[in-house]
């Protein structure tokens, strides 16, 4: 007990603190302190005062020392890890909050202290224990599901941390963070629509929110939908201009959007402020490889080596240099180089698969190419059993999902398996594109389903459409390639007959580009002026639905062809057309796999590094017996591949025009 009476100077200092004054309040304190310098109501209020000052050190030697004058006050304890954890003491800060619990379990803000601690050491299973205790005793604060939410990021415990958020945003409605939080919950899930939504409410509360809207690039990124993330990252960057991780991540989207310029120019301007950038060196390499500039992307992917060596990453894209440039035995040992830095490394598998697949290998390449689905983190939606068939188990008497994937010019060419199956006495549900649905309705002991739709019926086991060759062991020799298996529609096929009477010329269908939201488009589409010289061996008939605004003026100014686009109601109307043609010319669209798999003759315009399926040097396909394959001698040389097609037509000459399906069998 004080022997100097201290009241009234010290209701004073309190005064001041109250009021906000603690610099003042310290003073007074300290001067009390001169006189009585054990006094622990004094020792207490110059502690915080000290605190709340930023004179931390002071704080921490005040507070000891009065909790050491009394070590049964909670609150005293308290103040002291407060100013411990101010002071960077962590390990000092958890004693005291624990000995604050030990006075009082109920501390509701010592066990909230406590997760603050344990989250900063990255301590997260303690962390989330002393989070939950904190929410039980004090439910109503939004701040605290807040926290946990974010912890069980951290653990990877992606449902539970969107719970967490949502009962922040339970308590309070209007809480960017918590919005922001429980999108990269959903995130993790892979639930990415939903997870777009809560990054756009986040940013509705507040629109200049850095991180949700680097988040929201990350999801549109996942969805694919490229121009809405480089709209987004420009957004980003209009707060944060300098901001390195902003512009890599908008430079790949406009990558992957295939806007290789662009790319380009960013990634120069991440290397403009961090030359040792790996990353950007990485994605330079990567605009340049997509602009086919070759030595430059290598150059470019080399100096990231360096920065980063023997990155498992960048010897991959090595191996993509070398694979666009059709060397593939280089490209292989890149791969299998990363593949020993980082066993396991799926891009790095996936992509020798593909080497080995391009190369005719299939019994090798199949295994590698099941990556396919693990990389794009996509999972077969369907009701139990759901056990995925591999081939190994019998399916006489059962029910056999077979889900299509890819394209459609995928669906159409890897058909040719359903039948095995029904041979074998499995009974088919065909899960498919809706676009597909009229053309195959006919098909014998099969019930097709949309791939959209949910509502499955039940079923015994399912398989992605494209891991049938494997599942069937599939070599080049045994490819099943008994056509036609696709059939036009008989009442469209006379109808359209009588309507392409009135041009008596030879019949060729052509197609000059595909889908342009397709990954490989810049690659394998070609202008239409390009077949103009074709014009001269027959009508043209234009055979697909998209027309660029470039070959838009080429139909305009140009009556050798007959734009047949506003015709193409669905896949019934195009295969009706070509059941009338003599023959279809196209670069590598579902139209190819069309005629191929009716049986019709058909020439493929193929670009210089060209889908595995079509292999390397050779003019014909195990795939479609009618089938002729024309390669560009170059990177987007289509000069040299339409004057390949009019000698052909010369070679052929006019008596062989109608038996030129023969005469591509025959070299098959």
């Amino acid at each position: 007990m004080s022997v100097i009476d201290l009241s009234p100077e010290l209701q004073q200092a309190r005064d001041c603190a109250a009021a906000g004054h603690f610099t003042q309040a310290a003073m007074l304190c300290e001067r009390l302190l001169q006189r009585e310098p054990n006094h622990a109501p004094t020792l207490h209020l110059g502690g915080i005062s000290c605190l709340y000052s930023n004179r931390v050190k002071e704080a921490v030697a005040l507070l000891r020392k009065a909790a050491e004058a009394v070590s049964d006050d909670p609150t005293i304890w308290y103040d002291l890890g407060l100013a411990q954890q101010a002071a960077e003491l962590p390990t000092d800060a958890e004693a005291s909050y624990y000995h604050v619990i030990s006075l009082n379990p109920d501390h509701a803000n010592a066990w909230s202290h406590l997760t603050t601690i344990y989250r900063r050491l990255s301590r997260w299973d303690e962390a989330a224990k002393s989070c939950r205790r904190a929410i039980e005793l004090a439910p109503a604060e939004p701040e605290l599901a807040y926290a946990l939410g974010n912890i069980l990021l951290e653990q990877r415990q992606w449902t539970e941390a969107a719970m967490a958020f949502r009962q922040a945003l339970a308590k309070k409605p209007r809480y960017p963070e918590a919005f922001n939080g429980l999108g990269q919950a959903l995130k993790g899930t892979r639930k990415y629509e939903e997870a777009r939504a809560a990054f756009e409410q986040a940013l509705s509360l507040r629109p200049r929110f850095l991180e949700a809207l680097f988040n929201l690039g990350i999801t549109f990124q996942a969805l694919e939908r490229w121009l809405d993330a480089v709209a987004t990252y420009q957004r980003a960057l209009a707060i944060a201009p300098g901001s390195v991780e902003v512009l890599g991540n908008l430079g790949n989207s406009l990558w992957s959007a295939r806007e290789f310029s662009a790319a380009l120019i960013v990634h120069q301007k991440v290397l403009s402020l961090r030359k040792d950038h790996a990353p950007s060196h990485n994605g330079l390499g990567n605009a340049l490889l997509g602009l086919k500039r070759f030595p430059e992307a290598k150059a470019e992917f080399e100096r990231a080596l360096v920065l980063k060596p023997e990155d498992p990453a960048t010897l991959c894209n090595l191996g993509n240099v070398y694979l666009a440039q059709n060397q593939l035995d280089a490209a292989i040992g890149f791969y299998r180089r990363a593949l020993q830095h980082q066993p396991g490394f799926r891009q790095a598998t996936f992509n020798e698969g593909l080497v080995l697949l391009l190369k005719g290998d299939l019994a090798a390449g199949l295994p590698k190419y099941e990556l396919r689905w693990v990389l794009k983190q996509q999972v077969v939606e369907d009701q139990p059993p759901r056990e995925n068939w591999q081939g190994d188990l019998p399916v006489d008497g059962k029910t056999l999902l077979v889900c299509c994937e890819q394209g459609l010019g995928d669906t159409l060419q890897f058909l040719r398996y359903v039948p095995l199956l029904i041979a074998r006495g499995a009974k088919v549900i065909l899960r498919i594109q809706e676009t597909l649905r009229p053309l195959l309705s006919t098909m014998a002991d099969v019930t097709l389903v949309s791939a959209v739709d949910d509502n499955l019926p039940p079923f015994d086991y399912y398989c992605l459409l494209l891991s049938l060759p494997l599942a069937f062991r599939t070599t080049l020799t045994t490819i099943p390639a008994s056509i036609p298996y696709v059939h036009a529609p008989a009442a469209k096929v006379a109808s359209w007959k009588e309507r392409l009477a009135r041009h008596p010329s030879r019949k060729i269908g052509v197609v000059c580009s595909g889908n342009t939201q397709h990954r490989n488009d810049y690659n394998r589409s070609c202008p239409l002026a390009a077949f103009k010289p074709l014009a001269a061996a027959g009508a043209l008939f234009l055979l697909q639905k998209e027309i660029r605004p470039a070959d838009s003026v080429t139909l305009a100014t140009s009556p050798e062809f007959v734009d047949l686009s506003s015709e193409l109601n669905d896949f019934t109307d195009t295969a009706a057309i070509i059941a009338n043609l003599d023959l279809v010319i196209a670069v590598d669209t579902s139209v190819v796999h069309l005629a191929g798999a009716m049986g019709k003759p058909v020439w493929v315009l193929l670009p210089f590094a060209p889908d595995w399926r079509w292999m390397l040097g050779r003019s014909d396909s195990p795939w479609y017996p009618t089938m002729r394959l024309f390669r560009q001698p170059a990177p987007d040389d289509w000069a040299s591949v339409m004057s390949q097609v009019t000698d052909e037509f010369l070679h052929l000459g006019s008596n062989s025009w109608h038996a030129i399906g023969d005469t591509i069998a025959s070299t098959t």
